[in-house]
């Protein structure tokens, strides 16, 4: 290393300053993940457990119950018979900026 002693305390302190700091953080993830497959461990939600998996499969892990599936299934064929309702755009954007509504009103 050059320059002066000073310099080159300094420049030791940064990298002990980001060794610290990457073994830290290692350890905060291996924590993180610890505490993750205990959840996994505990739980008796099957969603759950299918959105995991889709996750770490690369899908979007959103997962849809059957009765959802049949229900979206239902929505889009009665669209394409052209039965469903149909919005302008300028309606789309109206209701999609409006407040939602509280889950208890729903």
């Amino acid at each position: 290393m050059g320059g002066s002693p000073v310099h080159r305390g300094r420049t030791l302190h940064k990298i002990i300053g980001l060794l610290f700091v990457a073994i830290m953080g290692k350890k905060s993830l291996a924590k993180r993940k610890t505490a993750i497959v205990e959840r996994i461990i505990l739980t008796g939600d099957e969603q759950l457990l299918a959105a995991i998996e889709g996750v770490l499969k690369g899908s979007s892990g959103y997962c849809l119950s059957a009765d959802q599936v049949r229900s979206l299934d239902a929505s889009v064929a009665r669209y394409l018979r052209g039965e469903g309702q149909r919005y302008a755009w300028s309606e789309v954007e109206k209701r999609a900026l409006r407040p939602a509504k509280p889950l208890a009103s729903r």
